[in-house]
């Protein structure tokens, strides 16, 4: 698949916002180009990956760390697939500890708001008080006579 002209100024543009640096059509056509290839490595089944011997070539990955020089890192497709189903496997654990967190947060409020539900009200409160006053006053009356 080649990239047109649109698509190395839009690869350009993406790479200005992410990374806040400029880089040429050159490095843009290269760079493109080897995210094409991976998303193809990407798109077959892992099965097929591993026996396809192409899959070995090591290709050139640049990265910036911020406030640090570029540095150069060789990584084969391989390694890059692999760090890329490991994150998916690590936001499918995320996404599942938060929808524990998130069942967790919903049954303890409803906890709370049964607990809340039996707190008397001012009213109950002035009343019981009333009931007990009376109570005492009637119990201290039997016990005079």
């Amino acid at each position: 698949m080649e990239l047109t002209s649109e698509d190395i100024k839009e690869f350009i543009e993406i790479w200005r916002e992410e990374f806040k640096e400029e880089i040429g059509i050159p490095e843009a056509r290269h760079r493109g180009s080897q995210l094409l290839e991976l998303y193809t490595v990407l798109a077959r089944p892992p099965h097929i990956r591993e026996q396809s011997p192409a899959l070995t070539k090591e290709v050139s990955h640049t990265y910036t760390k911020p406030m640090e020089e570029k540095q150069t890192q060789k990584v084969t497709l391989d390694d890059l697939a692999a760090m890329i189903e490991r994150n998916i496997a690590h936001k499918e654990d995320l996404e599942r500890h938060t929808a524990h967190i998130e069942n967790f947060i919903r049954d303890e409020n409803a906890k709370l708001a049964n607990m809340i539900a039996k707190i008397p009200t001012r009213d109950e409160l002035i009343s019981h008080t009333q009931v007990m006053h009376r109570l005492d006053r009637i119990e201290e009356q039997l016990h005079l006579k």
